[in-house]
């Protein structure tokens, strides 16, 4: 017994030792946790800065690219039109398109083109290339989606979805421009054809992370530029599970931005994505 009184205050030393302990543990999980996830966001967010920069750059570099053809058809339409209604032939016409194209072809800087060609009902409904190409003897260029795709687009400059060459087996998209005398009857259709591999490469270098990589869709969301050669082409609710998704709300009309889903490989990825303000591809 006379120990008992002596033996209390230790107890309850120890106790108040153990609480302290206690808390500044707790404290100092309760901190750590507090830091990694600072730190997760503050990493999350410079991985958003860094995707809006490097998106806004080749959204620039893909729109440059994609302005510069079209500037270059109306000078080429425009001079067509004229020749016509000058009542140029159709071999001086087809002469001044070879020029055209062989001065275009030497050109080092800007973007590249396979060729200019068109359709012309004021010649009595004649074919003309740059390369002389007249195609094989089924082909009907009015039934082409080219045309097609001036017919549509009036008297304004369009371009054509992607689709491949038939000549070199390519993937190019056509800026087309339909023509009209003074009195709005057509005289034809003036097309410039474009190859994508510039404009792919563009979007397939982007690398915001280690092993990531750009993919550029079309308006219909088939899929144009991958790493994966096998998926060009292909729509891309055919990629993934996860992609499948992602383009049902593209084509929903949704923004989307730091996106998690799975990409083609089975991983788990975080996805950012940017339209591109330019009609056509």
């Amino acid at each position: 017994m006379p120990d008992l009184p002596v033996s209390i205050p230790k107890f309850r030393g120890k106790r108040a030792l153990f609480r302290q302990l206690l808390f500044v543990t707790l404290a100092f999980a309760l901190m750590t946790v507090s830091s990694s996830l600072y730190v997760r966001n503050m990493l999350r967010n410079h991985l958003s800065r860094q995707a809006r920069d490097i998106l806004a750059q080749t959204k620039l570099e893909i729109e440059s690219e994609l302005v510069e053809p079209q500037t270059t058809l109306t000078v080429i339409s425009n001079t067509i039109r004229r020749m016509i209604l000058q009542h140029s032939s159709a071999a001086a016409i087809q002469e001044y398109m070879k020029e055209t194209g062989a001065e275009m072809h030497n050109k080092t800087v800007g973007f590249q083109f396979d060729g200019i060609y068109g359709y012309f009902e004021a010649l009595g409904g004649v074919f003309l290339h740059s390369d002389n190409w007249v195609g094989e003897d089924d082909y009907e260029p009015t039934e082409r989606p080219w045309y097609k795709t001036a017919v549509e687009a009036g008297n304004k400059i369009a371009v054509t979805p992607m689709y491949i060459n038939v000549r070199n087996n390519d993937y190019l998209v056509t800026y087309v421009h339909r023509i009209f005398n003074d009195d709005g009857v057509p005289l034809g259709v003036v097309c410039l054809e474009v190859p994508l591999d510039r404009i792919r490469n563009y979007v397939v270098n982007m690398n915001i992370a280690k092993s990531g990589y750009g993919i550029l869709m079309n308006r219909m969301l088939d899929v144009i530029a991958h790493p994966n050669d096998e998926l060009i082409g292909k729509s891309a609710r055919q990629v993934s599970i996860g992609f499948s998704m992602l383009a049902h709300e593209l084509e929903m009309g949704n923004d989307i931005f730091e996106r998690e889903m799975e990409n083609y490989r089975g991983q788990w990825t975080v996805t950012f994505t940017m339209r591109l303000e330019t009609a056509g591809c």
